[in-house]
């Protein structure tokens, strides 16, 4: 009998530590998810900060595009004005010769 009770102890002994293995990884295991949590967290602000600096970014480069364009059309029309001054001078130099 002293030796199933030895066995009985020495079994029950495994068992706990097993269990108090099993505890520490999972309390290992919950402070790692619990991280990784706090992780993600951060990372979702800063991705939401950068993306709100990125739709800026893209609004800007939209508005400078715009922009461009529109400098172009003014060239044209001033290049249009310029054209016609330039007539418009000799026609009168025309008009002086005339006389």
């Amino acid at each position: 009998m002293n030796e199933e009770r030895k066995s009985g102890v020495i079994a029950s002994v495994v068992q706990w530590v097993i269990l108090g293995m099993s505890c520490l990884l999972l309390c290992w295991t919950a402070s790692a998810v619990v991280d990784q949590g706090k992780e993600l967290s951060q990372q979702k602000t800063a991705l939401q900060y950068h993306s709100a600096r990125l739709d800026k970014i893209e609004n800007a480069i939209i508005g400078l595009t715009a922009i461009s364009g529109d400098v172009k059309v003014l060239a044209q029309r001033i290049e249009a004005i310029r054209e016609g001054q330039i007539r418009m001078e000799n026609i009168i130099e025309l008009q002086i010769g005339k006389l």
